[in-house]
């Protein structure tokens, strides 16, 4: 997996065609900064929706899927709004957001074990302390 950085709808619309050309058949949007993303707060916004819809629109014309990365609720919905396949954690995803991927077919990815497993395992497995405390303040339960 390469991560890609494009700036604007057009520079995401160029990247999305060349991953294509390289055989890709998914493409996962971060909208969001991640737990184990250095730097960011997990949730902070790192895509516009006009980003989003371009990647999206782009990666659909010859049939090819997009997953979007996103934990907060406002992220979760533009996600939906630009027509993503699926949501990818939605750590923080709300009733609205539920509402709104149910009437949009947007699948749910949620990964309901990477919680515990970073809360349990991170320190050991070598996650950075930076880490261990977004995954702390991003799941409201606690491992065990």
């Amino acid at each position: 997996m390469n991560k890609v950085v494009a700036d604007g709808p057009q520079a995401a619309r160029t990247k999305v065609r060349e991953m294509v050309e390289y055989g890709a058949d998914l493409s996962t949007m971060c909208a969001t900064g991640g737990v184990r993303s250095k730097g960011d707060e997990a949730g902070a916004q790192q895509l516009t929706l006009e980003e989003m819809k371009a990647i999206v629109e782009e990666a659909h014309k010859p049939g090819r899927h997009v997953a979007e990365h996103a934990h907060r609720t406002t992220n979760i919905r533009d996600a939906s709004l630009a027509g993503a396949d699926s949501v990818k954690h939605g750590s923080l995803i709300d009733t609205e957001g539920i509402k709104l991927e149910r009437e949009r077919g947007t699948y749910l990815a949620m990964d309901i074990y990477n919680a515990d497993y970073i809360l349990r395992a991170g320190e050991k497995a070598g996650f950075l302390p930076e880490s261990l405390e977004k995954g702390t303040s991003n799941w409201p339960v606690k491992a065990q």
